[in-house]
């Protein structure tokens, strides 16, 4: 099985009727010193959420912003 080695992150929302999608630059997903894979996931996770709320308006970053 492969598995992909980049995240694209995307925000989507709704601005003045318009469905917006906001396509960011990949992650990769190559984290190097992490022996922890529960560390791995969390990392991962915090940049996936991060770079994602950068996609989107202020308004709605939520506590990503």
């Amino acid at each position: 099985m492969k598995y992909c080695k980049v995240i694209v992150p995307v925000g989507i929302y709704e601005d003045d009727g318009l469905f917006c999608l906001k396509f960011g630059r990949e992650i990769p997903l190559e984290i190097l010193g992490v022996d922890s894979r529960d560390i791995l996931d969390t990392q991962i996770s915090q940049s996936v959420m991060d770079a994602i709320a950068l996609q989107l308006p202020e308004r709605l970053r939520g506590a990503y912003g």
